[in-house]
């Protein structure tokens, strides 16, 4: 018997962005992930109806991550996305990524994981504290 697929949510990858669909497709490949929300748009409302869209539930289009980590960390565990991918622009990452370190989740971030250095440090010193696995889109050059 096949394990339960895992739930999943994105940030950024709304309309229009290119990587979101990727990572979309890429999770459906496998079988492994199912997205459940996420925070797709600046504009709540555009994120909401591109949730519908996906035939996704409406409540779990969030408006920003803080209401993401409020949002599934009241739901019951067993029903609370267990992976994010942040897909958003680059001077977003830092923030984006250590909120959902620090609230438990686990994160997969497009390149480049920080815009800093010392952010990157302090990211990787908070994964490790926190003991969520922490992964970054990218191909190393041969």
């Amino acid at each position: 018997m096949k394990p339960a697929r895992i739930k999943w949510g994105l940030l950024g990858g709304g309309p229009g962005s290119l990587i979101g669909i990727v990572h979309r497709i890429a999770a459906d490949m496998g079988d492994d992930y199912r997205l459940v929300g996420g925070v797709f748009s600046a504009n709540h409302a555009v994120g909401i109806e591109f949730a519908r869209n996906l035939e996704l539930d409406p409540r779990r289009a969030y408006a920003n991550v803080d209401a993401l980590i409020a949002g599934e960390s009241a739901l019951p565990p067993e029903d609370r996305m267990r992976l994010v991918t942040i897909a958003t622009p680059n001077y977003l990452h830092y923030e984006e990524a250590a909120k959902l370190v620090n609230a438990g989740f686990h994160v997969f971030c497009e390149k480049p994981v920080t815009t800093e250095a010392a952010q990157a440090e302090n990211l990787a010193r908070l994964v490790q504290a926190k003991g969520v696995i922490f992964a970054v889109a990218h191909r190393r050059k041969k």
